[in-house]
């Protein structure tokens, strides 16, 4: 009986849904920071960013359209369709990272261009802080895709090395700093 009572409670919790959790207070303040700056935020949509078969492993994106609206995308880990699932650690990573490309885009002094520049001071600072083995591996990992663009592979090393170094909370200081 115990084992069919163990069997059982196994199998309603594996069946069970999985309920979307809230995003952590310091992240939850980096989203609300940038939804009232105007940055549309999504979670497992569009489509065809987070279930696009040619980017299966795809995290998120931060977009800039040709009409200045801005997005962030995350696309969570354990998403089955476009409802929201349980925080992973690197879903948060990745609304860090996407947030600093947009903290980036408004180093220029216009957020909505999608120009982005360099939040850190220098790209062998990040090298150095991020370390040669994590920046190599961005940058062999970016290489192909940003052939003829290779100012974005800094920006791409930033992002990696600012989303895992740094809380939501410091980034939304950046992000409330540089940005508003």
């Amino acid at each position: 009986m115990k084992a069919f009572l163990t069997t059982l409670l196994a199998s309603i919790t594996l069946s069970s849904p999985v309920l979307a959790q809230p995003l952590p207070a310091d992240h939850r303040a980096l989203v609300d920071s940038l939804i009232e700056d105007g940055v549309g935020y999504y979670v497992n949509t569009p489509n065809d960013v987070c279930f696009n078969p040619k980017t299966p492993n795809l995290n998120g994106a931060y977009i800039t359209t040709s009409d200045g609206n801005r997005f962030l995308v995350v696309c969570q880990d354990l998403r089955e369709d476009e409802t929201q699932t349980v925080w992973t650690p690197n879903d948060l990573d990745t609304i860090r990272h996407e947030a600093i490309h947009a903290i980036q885009d408004c180093l220029d002094g216009d957020k909505t261009d999608g120009e982005m520049v360099p939040l850190f001071s220098t790209y062998e600072e990040v090298i150095d802080a991020y370390g040669v083995e994590n920046s190599m591996a961005v940058i062999s990992n970016y290489l192909d895709s940003y052939a003829d663009r290779q100012a974005d592979i800094q920006l791409e090393v930033e992002a990696f090395y600012g989303a895992e170094n740094y809380s939501g909370g410091e980034v939304n200081t950046w992000y409330n700093t540089y940005c508003r």
